[in-house]
């Protein structure tokens, strides 16, 4: 199932151009605000300073190297960082029973299809997003600037505001070699191999994040 959707993505996007690369200089990532969602976290502009607190935007978007996925949470956690979580179809089937541990290390949850959510909006401003694991047919969604679905569209606003975007590769994107050069070139997006240790690829992971190991 899983692979007939990245099927369809990549015929989707045929056609269309990827994004431009551009090295040119970035606004300020955080400005600051005393403004409240209904739920009491912060809304729109963001300051570190202001709440005391950082806010990463974590994807999951394949069924492979969910390991990375779990432990990424729970380093995240243990850093006290506030999450907000998007897990695709073809991850929550591969989670199985886990599924229930992963949505419970999140700060806050949203469903895959829901593109209303403050996460689709430049104006709920994070830290950054992870995208943990990362397939090929995502990877290059995220090249040509295609958002159907949240994440996706959280990875789109996160380029289109200069956040990082950073993407931890699973098997199948590690092998995509053409779009690997394009994402790499793109500013603000770091890549980072899933295969090998768990740990270890956290650990970069949240070196790129700006957060302690």
């Amino acid at each position: 199932m899983g692979m007939a959707l990245g099927v369809e993505r990549a015929r989707s996007i045929s056609g269309l151009r990827p994004r431009r690369t551009s090295s040119s200089s970035t606004r300020p990532l955080l400005r600051r605000t005393h403004s409240r969602s209904s739920d009491g976290t912060p809304s729109g502009d963001y300051d570190r300073n202001v709440t005391g607190t950082r806010r990463i935007v974590v994807g999951v978007a394949a069924g492979d190297g969910l390991d990375h996925t779990i432990r990424l949470l729970e380093r995240l956690r243990e850093a006290e960082v506030e999450t907000h979580l998007v897990v695709a179809p073809a991850a929550a089937a591969a989670l199985a029973d886990d599924i229930g541990r992963v949505l419970g290390l999140a700060t806050y949850r949203y469903d895959h299809d829901n593109q209303a959510a403050r996460i689709a909006s430049g104006s709920f401003v994070t830290h950054g997003m992870v995208i943990a694991p990362c397939d090929g047919a995502t990877l290059r969604a995220i090249l040509y600037g295609l958002a159907s679905d949240l994440v996706l569209r959280a990875a789109d606003v996160t380029l289109k505001e200069r956040r990082p975007l950073v993407i931890g590769l699973s098997a199948v994107a590690e092998e995509a070699s053409e779009d690997l050069v394009r994402a790499a070139s793109l500013p603000r997006v770091a890549l980072v191999p899933l295969s090998g240790v768990p740990g270890d690829n956290v650990d970069r992971l949240l070196d790129q994040l700006a957060v302690p190991a």
